[in-house]
């Protein structure tokens, strides 16, 4: 498994828990457009645009469809209403959601340490491509 995004892997929990879970976890902080790692990408990827790029979301989706890379991306909801969504459904097929029963709260992981941040305005969902959910959509109780 591929987390792909993000610095300091020892304050991030997903690596940790995945691991526990029975996976190798590559999780390097290297350069996403410069590596093809693991079998699979469960990750949270940037939501703002970077390198002065348009659609970051976008051009990640693209990236991973096109190395056939199965993947769970933590996404804003509001993206599936996006020309850009549509677009990448026409394309590259049919896509899998698992909807979280709430905001997920999120931090920020500075010099080793988890900064807590308020609360989070906007609703995510897991968008999967090729994961083999057993359902196009996943909805967990709480």
């Amino acid at each position: 498994m591929w987390e792909a995004f993000g610095k300091d892997f020892k304050a991030i929990r997903s690596p940790i828990y995945i691991r526990r879970m029975g996976f190798k976890v590559i999780a390097n902080g290297r350069d996403f457009w410069k590596q093809n790692k693991g079998d699979f990408v469960i990750s949270n990827p940037p939501y703002q645009n970077i390198s002065g790029k348009c659609n970051t979301k976008e051009r990640i989706i693209k990236r991973l469809c096109r190395l056939r890379k199965p993947f769970c991306l933590l996404m804003p909801t509001s993206f599936l209403q996006t020309k850009s969504f549509e677009t990448l459904w026409k394309k590259y097929g049919k896509f899998q959601l698992i909807m979280p029963t709430g905001r997920i709260q999120f931090y920020k992981v500075q010099s080793g340490k988890k900064i807590t941040r308020g609360n989070c305005s906007f609703y995510t969902c897991w968008l999967c491509w090729k994961m083999k959910l057993v359902s196009d959509l996943i909805m967990p109780d709480k």
